[in-house]
């Protein structure tokens, strides 16, 4: 399954968190950003896989979250937003393949800084 170019999926519980975060990655102009809640990212991904997945996580959404990193295809570029730093959650990602794991709030300019350095 190869990654369609200048695709991002922003995954969150809050709507108007992934909104606010594909705003700002909007002004980078990349070609398409679907947000979308956990629960039908993996059907999406079988659809039209992106080059990127960003997951806003909450600390009820963790095991999910880390679920989902196992089941990305390889080479799905990953970053993993969270409330709080927790050594073992951060291991966890970084095992799943999530290069970046990031404390929310993320300053926009640290968030698109991330984005330029991974696309």
């Amino acid at each position: 399954m190869k990654p369609t170019q200048d695709v991002i999926y922003i995954v969150s519980r809050s709507h108007t968190r992934a909104e606010a975060y594909r705003q700002v990655i909007d002004l980078r102009g990349v070609d398409e950003i679907v947000t979308l809640p956990f629960e039908s990212v993996m059907a999406q991904i079988l659809k039209k896989p992106p080059v990127l997945v960003i997951l806003d996580t909450e600390a009820e959404d963790i095991p999910t979250a880390l679920q989902l990193l196992t089941q990305l295809p390889s080479n799905i570029k990953r970053i993993m937003l969270a409330d709080a730093f927790d050594e073992e959650v951060f291991l966890s990602a970084y095992d799943r393949g999530a290069r970046d794991f990031l404390i929310k709030p993320v300053p926009n300019a640290y968030l698109v800084a991330t984005l330029i350095r991974l696309l």
